[in-house]
């Protein structure tokens, strides 16, 4: 007659076995998550997605709107070569209008 002890060892060696590979394939996937989620944190981590104290704030202080600077880039201008069926129908619809 088998033992209590040996039957009840061979069924946690068997319970052991099956649920040991389970274990680990959740241990990986827990794993993986956390990475995952470190990456994503690490990338919307950034300085210019912060909210802005002042939009925390009740009173808010006036903005000042800031003056354009005027534009003093050089122009480039050259002739483009047009021709004279352009050039007339370009004249024409200048003085019908």
């Amino acid at each position: 007659m088998v033992s209590l002890t040996t039957v009840l060892m061979s069924s946690l060696i068997c319970f052991l076995a099956g649920s040991l590979p389970l274990a680990a394939l959740l241990a990986l996937q827990l794993k993986m998550q956390a990475e995952r989620e470190r990456e994503w944190t690490r990338i919307f981590c950034v300085k210019s997605l912060e909210i802005p104290s002042q939009s925390m704030d009740a009173n808010p202080e006036p903005v000042e709107m800031k003056v354009k600077k005027p534009d003093t880039r050089k122009r480039l201008s050259f002739p483009l070569p047009v021709s004279d069926y352009a050039r007339d129908v370009y004249r024409a619809v200048k003085k019908s209008s």
